[in-house]
């Protein structure tokens, strides 16, 4: 029997220190309702919850993202909607001026109603907002640069057509132009067969149903050249205009000089491929037609929707040096929504441009009955146009919710696991801390009993 150190005291006292120990931590997992409150009590599963918990609130917020993308598509929705009455209305206006009975003062004043209604679109597409950022002037329309020609640009592009560098031959918006009454040039075009082959310059077959040649004489022009003047008619054989043919029957186009002017569209431009276009890797692309044009710009379509639209200045139509128009379509521009919770889950939303160049309308009127009847088809086409980019954005918005509901889905589950993860289970915790309190209690008891033994010992002195 010893004194000196008491092994019992010592043996209780550790026994005593881990069960406080232990109530200590069961009491911290009780009270906060984690059964990981320090990286020690689990390390593999802290850092586990660390990360799952990272995914969880990144969760929420690419959730409220695609919210903030739906309230930005349904914003621009409700500015098109107002766009697309105003088209109508110009529609109903050309409509209006291509009536016989009316005089040329009665289409001004028609002009001036559609007129202002095209200062109107040009205004909401290039004012309107959303956060202080301008979303229908084409600032988040894909973009596209063309190489050393100043006079050309990319007007807009679908996402259908391959990133990277093409080829455009368009040497025939040059070759052949025609003056028209207003002063801006219309284009006859070079032509391609649909094997890509290019059909020769003379295009006086295009018109031959449309063209009279009068008995009388013939103009002298530049050079002394003798050209035949030809009434071009329409299909009632009312006259359009004046232009001339060559002594082969060529269809020859208005020099600026010339006075007489003719105001005419090709008739089989929806018929024929007038673009070869060669893309990415050197890829010769099926022939392209052009859909709609306009002084200043041409849409061009092709094969598995693909679209694009150049904006053309009279400079490059009156220049012959170059024959091809090299572009570079990057396929940067659109609106990044940031819908997951990891790096590269995104969405770009495209929202093109509606300004009066990109529908097509910029020079639309209704002064007279032929200005008239072409701002109907001019008109139509941008009612379309709208529509498409419209239906666009509604996918745009149904993808954005699903993705809501995903993200809200995703949140649910992972918080399922995180749960059960770092939660306490508190019955069974409940009922450790109860085993520690008693383990406590006992070595308390006991410690004392220990701590009485010297005493003890000590009665065999007396």
């Amino acid at each position: 029997m010893r004194i000196n150190y008491n092994a019992t005291a010592m043996m209780a006292v550790n026994a005593l220190n881990k069960n406080d120990e232990n109530v200590s931590v069961s009491t911290g997992k009780l009270s906060s309702g984690y059964k990981i409150n320090r990286a020690k009590d689990n390390p593999s599963g802290y850092a586990m919850s660390r990360k799952m918990r990272a995914q969880l609130d990144g969760l929420m917020q690419a959730r409220d993202n695609s919210d903030t993308g739906v309230n930005i598509i349904k914003a621009v929705d409700g500015a098109l909607s107002e766009v697309h009455d105003m088209l109508q209305r110009l529609n109903e206006l050309a409509i209006k001026g291509a009536n016989g009975p009316l005089s040329d003062g009665d289409r001004e004043l028609i002009d001036e109603e559609m007129q202002k209604l095209k200062e109107e679109i040009q205004r909401i597409s290039e004012t309107f907002e959303f956060n202080g950022q301008k979303l229908l002037d084409g600032t988040f329309q894909l973009k596209g640069y063309v190489k050393d020609e100043l006079s050309v640009k990319v007007g807009s592009y679908n996402d259908r057509m391959t990133i990277g560098d093409y080829e455009f031959d368009l040497i025939g918006f040059r070759n052949f132009q025609i003056a028209r009454a207003d002063g801006r040039i219309a284009r006859d075009i070079k032509i391609y067969d649909e094997n890509g082959n290019f059909i020769p310059e003379n295009v006086y077959d295009l018109w031959r149903d449309k063209i009279t040649v009068p008995a009388d004489p013939t103009e002298e022009v530049a050079e002394g050249e003798a050209r035949t003047k030809a009434a071009i008619l329409d299909p009632d054989g009312k006259q359009e205009g004046w232009g001339y043919i060559d002594a082969e029957n060529n269809w020859v186009a208005l020099p600026e000089e010339w006075e007489e002017t003719v105001e005419i569209d090709n008739p089989n431009v929806d018929d024929v491929h007038i673009v070869k276009v060669t893309g990415p890797n050197g890829k010769l692309i099926e022939p392209l037609y052009v859909s709609d044009a306009s002084g200043t710009s041409m849409t061009l379509k092709g094969p598995d929707g693909f679209e694009i639209r150049l904006d053309i200045n009279e400079d490059f139509l009156n220049s012959a040096n170059k024959e091809e128009v090299k572009i570079n379509l990057t396929g940067l521009g659109s609106m990044t929504i940031q819908v997951g919770a990891n790096e590269g889950q995104e969405l770009d939303v495209e929202i093109p441009d509606v300004g009066l160049k990109a529908l097509g309308i910029d020079m639309i009127k209704t002064t007279t009955k032929a200005d008239s009847l072409d701002a109907i088809t001019r008109v139509s086409t941008a009612i379309n146009r709208l529509s498409g980019i419209r239906s666009k954005l509604g996918a745009y918005q149904n993808r954005l919710e699903a993705v809501v509901e995903s993200n809200e889905i995703n949140h649910e589950n992972m918080t399922a696991a995180y749960s059960s993860i770092l939660d306490t289970d508190m019955s069974e915790e409940y009922t450790k801390y109860s085993t520690y309190q008693i383990l406590s209690q006992a070595s308390t008891s006991v410690l004392a009993q220990a701590n009485e033994r010297p005493s003890q010992v000590l009665q065999l002195l007396q």
